[in-house]
């Protein structure tokens, strides 16, 4: 097999089977979500609290681009209080 053939399986994976979980469990937390008339939440906050484990970085890029391309933005937040000792940097999925 070549590095190009190997490539071309990884991302036919990312972009199905591996990262499927994770879109299953955000999708459902969209709908909830925008059932009680919000539009954004953190998705890797969320994943977290349904003790889920955070998916590897090549995997979060995945199911970044998996949502973007269903219309759906994605933006990380830088932290709003460096001083503050709970505070951290945040990302919010929105439509």
């Amino acid at each position: 097999m070549k590095a190009a053939e190997a490539r071309a399986i990884t991302d036919a994976s990312l972009r199905g089977p591996v990262i499927d979980r994770w879109v299953r469990a955000l999708a459902a937390n969209i709908r909830v979500t925008a059932e009680k008339g919000q539009h954004s939440f953190d998705p890797w906050q969320h994943l977290a609290s349904q003790r889920m484990p955070g998916p590897k970085p090549d995997e979060r890029d995945a199911i970044v681009q998996h949502f973007q391309a269903l219309g759906y933005k994605i933006t990380d937040h830088s932290d709003p209080d460096p001083g503050h000792p709970c505070s951290r940097p945040y990302t919010t999925l929105s439509w």
